[in-house]
């Protein structure tokens, strides 16, 4: 997992950007490489951390899941449901995953203010139904993906967005 830090390493506004947590998913991974193009010496007074892939060994297989057929996104520890299988399997137990881990470590660190994780199959930002929605209906005005119309209420188990809004209050979203 490469991470890659620009701006304005001194400010308080800490904002991470995800291109690709699952492995069949990777047209987000082109959104990080524009920021990281676009924004090389970074944006003025936001502190920029952007990761292309946490799922390498998914995205080398072209599969939704790590090399040790998990789904990231239901690893984390918040609400994390062991029960899952198939498509969502959620491991065998929370944060067992090296990937799930780093993200983990990194997050404590960092203290993010914004995340903002990509997937594909919706096509549109799945906007938090908390304070934190304002952030997710501009997002999806500059964007031009729209929002759908409802909001993201924090229904997928052991996902990384709810864990970071739940461990850290940071404003996550899809």
């Amino acid at each position: 997992i490469v991470v890659r830090r620009s701006g304005d390493t001194s400010s308080p506004f800490k904002v991470l950007v995800v291109g690709s947590i699952h492995g069949d998913e990777p047209e987000g991974m082109k959104v990080v490489d524009r920021l990281n193009r676009r924004f090389r010496k970074g944006i003025n007074g936001v502190d920029l951390w952007t990761i292309r892939t946490v799922n390498p060994d998914g995205i080398k297989r072209g599969t939704r899941k790590n090399a040790h057929g998990v789904d990231l996104n239901r690893n984390f520890p918040y609400r994390w449901d062991g029960s899952l299988n198939g498509g969502y399997n959620s491991g065998p137990r929370p944060a067992s995953e090296p990937e799930t881990r780093s993200i983990m470590k990194l997050a404590n660190r960092t203290g993010f203010n914004l995340a903002i994780w990509f997937h594909q199959p919706w096509g549109r930002t799945l906007v938090p139904c908390n304070k934190d929605r304002r952030w997710g209906y501009l997002y999806a005005r500059l964007s031009g993906l729209g929002s759908g119309g409802s909001c993201d209420r924090g229904r997928y188990p052991g996902s990384a967005v709810s864990w970071q809004h739940h461990e850290y209050g940071t404003t996550a979203f899809v």
